[in-house]
């Protein structure tokens, strides 16, 4: 009896142990696709701050300056904050100065608030930042001359200085505004301009993208493009005008990414055309454009 039953387990040991090894390699795989999945959010004004809050902090921590016999090295991001009315932001930071002198040593934490201004360079897809001032230094149980040689260090390397997330542009850049930001996304939509499309005795081609109108969603955009084209069916003329589409935007902050979905046609104005026309341009743009992704990335 006791043959029978070890010789029934011992058939069953190997496909329970085939079993749990299929588990364990699903639940490996389900904890890896939920790992890479993008934390894809709408892109808006809370939200370009993020992005700039993570430069900051990739640029930032650590950061360490040095003059003589002194240096102070920036540890933590502590808080950001953004003022998109004054176009600036500020930073709270922890940070550490040591500083020796002969026998005399010292090294002691403090906090520093920057403040700062978002730039961008639309053309080569580029996100930094200007540190403008130093606003406060605290450092305490110091002597008084060391706390003002820590501040005069801060001023002298890190106010006017300019950070870029990759490689600095070669370009000037501009500040990054609440009405601006939107650029970063006419560049790359504009990258994949002219579209053409033929059909029904029609042809038309998108020129260039003229507009990105924030929508009332977040992350809704209204884009006006430059379009032209010709008509030869009942008669034969030329038109041209200007096609406005809804478009989505999202961003991946932890990945630097971007993501553009077009999605239909919701104004066509066009000079010298008729309104079958109209509709016919309109559906072939809908047919040609819908539902096509941009991906950008701000490295």
């Amino acid at each position: 009896m006791n043959g029978l039953w070890e010789k029934r387990t011992g058939r069953l040991a190997k496909p329970l142990r085939l079993l749990a090894v299929f588990w364990l390699l699903l639940i490996a795989w389900s904890c890896c696709s939920f790992a890479e999945e993008p934390r894809w959010l709408p892109l808006d004004q809370e939200t370009t701050a993020v992005l700039l809050e993570k430069v900051a902090a990739a640029k930032l921590i650590p950061h360490e300056v040095k003059s003589g016999d002194m240096t102070l090295t920036i540890t933590r991001l502590n808080g950001f904050r953004m003022d998109w009315d004054q176009e600036q932001f500020r930073l709270d930071c922890d940070f550490t100065v040591d500083y020796q002198k002969s026998f005399f040593r010292i090294h002691q934490p403090g906090q520093v608030i920057l403040s700062g201004a978002g730039l961008m360079v639309p053309d080569e897809q580029k996100l930094g930042f200007r540190l403008l001032r130093i606003n406060e230094l605290r450092l305490e149980k110091v002597p008084g001359m060391v706390s003002d040689a820590a501040r005069q260090l801060a001023d002298k390397s890190l106010a006017g200085k300019e950070f870029w997330y990759g490689e600095p542009p070669a370009a000037a850049a501009e500040v990054l505004g609440k009405d601006n930001f939107g650029r970063l996304l006419q560049v790359a939509i504009n990258r994949i301009l002219p579209v053409s499309g033929t059909g029904d005795g029609t042809t038309f081609t998108l020129n260039r993208l003229d507009d990105l109108v924030l929508g009332v969603e977040p992350g809704q955009f209204e884009a006006r493009f430059d379009m032209n084209g010709t008509y030869r069916k009942l008669m034969r003329f030329s038109f041209q005008g200007q096609a406005a589409i809804e478009t989505h935007a999202w961003v991946d902050p932890d990945a630097m990414a971007g993501l553009i979905r077009i999605d239909e046609v919701t104004d066509l104005r066009m000079d010298h055309a008729l309104g079958l026309v109209s509709g016919i341009v309109k559906g072939m743009i809908n047919r040609r454009l819908k539902g096509k992704e941009v991906r950008v990335t701000w490295h």
